[in-house]
């Protein structure tokens, strides 16, 4: 089966003929040393999130970081430099404003992929909440992307959020759950941008479609060239 990481999704909309390719390639062969960038960032945003916007994990990661004086190579420069952008960043982006009213729990689901037809995404939720509102449980979630070179534009980000709702409505949801588009988020950190899911987007519905089934077209080719 095709598989795509859920940001993958979002470059590939973008994506010319040749990048397109070039990402499919990187998810049938991916680098076996690869090494996740801004850890220490990604995880304090995550407990600030899931803590209902608490702004105390952010003010000591960003200690933590400042403290770091000695590098083995640039690109531990680079993460502790850009790190520190997306945390300050964070302390002047307002939670949206239907979280600002509510309560909220984190859960961990036991799934991390939606499959539409024959194509497997990775939406791997960075934060899944579970709220009640008027006695009614609802489910939101929300996947950062945090990127200097790569930042996502409105229409990624909504693609984004969009498809973290329909993870979340057909994989995770018990039957006395709602999932809400508008609750569901794709917080792009260097944009300061947070945008909902979008249901009622027939074109952008429809066009998550065309690129999950032009996803399986070039994963089968690649894969049939070797």
């Amino acid at each position: 089966m095709a598989t795509i990481s859920i940001n993958q999704l979002a470059e590939f909309s973008k994506a010319t003929e040749k990048g397109k390719a070039r990402i499919i390639k990187q998810q049938i062969v991916p680098n076996p040393v690869l090494i996740p960038w801004y850890q220490l960032a990604k995880a304090r945003l995550k407990k600030s999130i899931s803590q209902n916007w608490d702004l105390n994990p952010i003010y000591s990661g960003i200690e933590l970081l400042k403290r770091r004086t000695q590098f083995e190579n640039n690109r531990q420069r680079i993460d502790q430099k850009v790190s520190l952008e997306a945390l300050e960043s964070f302390l002047s982006t307002p939670s949206p404003l239907i979280l600002q009213s509510i309560e909220y729990e984190r859960i961990i689901p036991d799934t991390k992929s939606l499959v539409l037809g024959n194509l497997e995404i990775i939406v791997a939720p960075d934060v899944v909440f579970r709220t009640e509102i008027d006695g009614q449980k609802y489910l939101g979630g929300f996947k950062i992307h945090v990127s200097k070179s790569k930042v996502f534009d409105l229409k990624q980000s909504s693609l984004v959020a969009t498809v973290l709702w329909k993870y979340l409505d057909r994989e995770v949801a018990r039957e006395d759950e709602i999932v809400m588009p508008g609750l569901c988020f794709c917080y792009d950190v260097f944009s300061s941008r947070i945008v909902p899911g979008n249901e009622d987007s027939i074109a952008l519905l429809e066009n998550i479609d065309i690129w999950s089934q032009e996803v399986i077209q070039i994963w089968d080719s690649l894969s049939q060239a070797g």
